[in-house]
């Protein structure tokens, strides 16, 4: 081997660069041939005889000799061991993008090896990057990305994103390290990573929430094309993320109501419409202050002008955002509704309901139809909720009462807070933190009239109205008046899809928290998570289909210890056999594999160097 320098021109500026690459010879039947190695950047600052010297380490190295007889100086032992194990990768993915032939594919060759040499090194996880790779390519997200403008380079780094968020969720840093030292998803693509930089990827994110709109949409047109949905039902929710910093250059970042109890950070609100099949159709980014009510409105009129649905279809949506105004929009636009309903309306009738049986058998609830004013109430009582909103109430009234006695027998102690306008605002900001049940509370402070302290607290807890309050109990209301109690509660269940959406979201695709601080960054790290969950659907679609029910975690969990890894040894002559394989598929990967319709061989093995 030997470095060679080459002299290049750029065409914009006419500046003239030296680039030095490293090359070997090798023989052909034709005669002896130079191949390229690999690029080495600019070695301009090495004298000509080092290069020497630094190419025929390389080349030991490669031999797999690590003590060289004569030792080179120390920065060129060190340029040699990093230039020596990324030749090393580059053959790798050179061999595997040969094809294989049937006669030689499994053709056995016998060598005497040194089975104390033998070495396992480079693992790199290949299992779930194969799934996720061909859950990409069914969607047909390449080729929309390239009807956009994205270049093939973009493209590449576009599919890592999104793989690296359903496999090792994190910022675009993290996945950037994560593709380098532990996946194998650029030698699955045969794609050399130390082309790709870490500014690219953020550039790529960037531009991907650029195209978000135009990238729903074809992705909601291919979609519907190939499972062929009916778009009956629209779900709509939000959720919230926090911020790890204090956000200065993202004008969205606001302080508000924070689901994961973290107001004491800034937040960002998305909001995501799924079909009845629980695919997503589009989503929006809102400020973190937004409140639920006010995006609705927003919402549908974007889904109205971004997507063709060919009929009108039913919005299901919860308490949060089912206010009068935006009910009303929705029948306004044509839309039919069912949500649950604001407010625990007593005077509906909830008793002598028929059984409802929910489609799993596994509870039921007891309801009646009521019709009012042109709408459907569906007065709901369940059991099993009821236990769990008495638990809360008790858990709440328990800490209630605490805090009352906490106020209380500060009075008595030597340096507690006794003025009667404090203890006042300290019994208003405990009412307001259990404000579920303190409206039970009647409470008496008593004022010493000589020193303006508080001399004692007294309260009394009204049972009959605390127990008579509806636990378990809800209206679903809904526009239609020709639906019966199961059909209406069949769409209401659909709730459920959303809830489990966002779950995935939040917990198995790393949408909280967030880490950048520029807004464009934020936004592209948020609508990576949405496309992620698109191939995280339709691969567990698939699975569910053939009775697999596994969360996306567990799959993913199951695939982690399906590697790449190169194995090598000495043989008698003491040359060294390097090959990268790929790890015996396990009983409970093939099954995965067997399921989504995908081979379990990822990879054929492949001889790295044999001399």
């Amino acid at each position: 081997m030997f470095i060679r320098s080459y002299i290049t021109n750029n065409k914009k500026t006419g500046k003239k660069y030296t680039a030095y690459k490293l090359v070997e010879s090798y023989r052909t039947p034709k005669g002896p041939r130079q191949r390229i190695v690999m690029d080495m950047g600019d070695l301009s600052h090495i004298p000509p005889m080092q290069l020497k010297e630094l190419a025929n380490r390389i080349e030991q190295l490669l031999d797999g000799y690590e003590e060289p007889v004569f030792k080179p100086d120390e920065e060129t032992e060190e340029l040699a061991h990093t230039y020596a194990k990324k030749a090393k990768l580059n053959m790798i993915t050179a061999s595997s993008k040969q094809p294989e032939s049937k006669e030689n594919s499994y053709e056995p060759e016998y060598e005497q090896v040194d089975v104390s040499s033998i070495e396992v090194s480079e693992p790199r996880s290949i299992g779930g990057e194969y799934i996720c790779n061909e859950s990409f390519k069914e969607l047909g997200i390449g080729d929309m990305l390239k009807s956009l403008g994205f270049t093939e380079s973009e493209i590449d780094i576009s599919r890592a994103l999104i793989i690296g968020r359903m496999l090792n969720p994190g910022s675009e840093l993290n996945t950037y390290e994560w593709l380098k030292e532990k996946s194998g998803l650029f030698e699955l693509l045969g794609i050399n990573y130390h082309r790709k930089s870490l500014r690219q990827f953020y550039r790529v994110s960037e531009k991907l929430f650029k195209y978000s709109e135009e990238i729903e949409k074809k992705l909601f047109e291919y979609e519907q094309q190939l499972f062929n949905f009916e778009n009956k039902i629209l779900l709509y929710d939000l959720t919230n993320t926090h911020f790890e910093g204090i956000q200065k250059n993202n004008k969205k970042a606001k302080r508000g109501k924070s689901k994961q109890k973290r107001s004491d950070c800034p937040l960002v609100t998305l909001g995501v419409v799924l079909n009845e099949e629980g695919f997503p159709i589009c989503s929006k980014i809102y400020e973190g202050n937004q409140s639920e009510t006010k995006t609705l409105i927003d919402i549908v009129t974007d889904l109205s002008s971004q997507v063709n649905l060919q009929v009108k279809p039913t919005v299901v949506i919860d308490a949060g955002i089912a206010s009068e105004e935006n009910l009303g929009y929705i029948k306004d636009s044509g839309y039919n509704y069912i949500a649950v309903s604001r407010k625990k309306d007593t005077a509906l009738d909830y008793s002598d309901g028929e059984d409802i049986r929910i489609k799993n058998d596994s509870y039921s609830v007891k309801g009646k139809l009521n019709i009012v004013d042109g709408e459907s109430f569906l007065c709901v009582s369940s059991e099993m909720r009821e236990i769990k909103e008495g638990g809360i109430k008790d858990r709440f009234r328990q800490r209630f009462e605490e805090g009352l006695e906490n106020i209380r027998s500060s009075l008595f102690k030597k340096n507690g807070v006794k003025r009667y306008e404090k203890v006042l605002e300290r019994i208003g900001r405990l009412k307001s933190k259990y404000s579920k049940v303190s409206g039970y509370y009647d409470i008496d402070v008593v004022k010493k009239e000589d020193s303006g302290n508080a001399a004692d607290i007294r309260w009394r807890v009204d049972e009959e109205k605390l127990s008579g309050t509806l636990d378990g109990h809800y209206v679903i209301r809904t526009n239609f008046t020709d639906l019966s109690e199961q059909e209406i509660w069949d769409i209401y269940v659909m709730l459920n899809d959303v809830e489990s959406t966002f779950r995935t979201l939040k917990s198995e695709l790393g949408l909280r928290p967030v880490y950048h601080s520029k807004e464009s960054a934020v936004e592209g790290h948020l609508f990576i998570s949405v496309l992620a969950y698109h191939l995280v659907h339709n691969l567990r679609r698939k699975l569910k289909s053939e009775g697999i029910h596994y969360s996306w975690r567990t799959v993913r969990k199951k695939l982690s210890n399906h590697m790449r890894m190169t194995v090598s040894m000495n043989t008698e002559e003491n040359a060294r056999i390097m090959q990268r394989v790929t790890s015996k598929t396990e009983e409970h990967q093939k099954s995965i594999y067997k399921a989504l319709g995908y081979s379990s061989k990822i990879l054929r093995n492949k001889k790295v160097c044999s001399e």
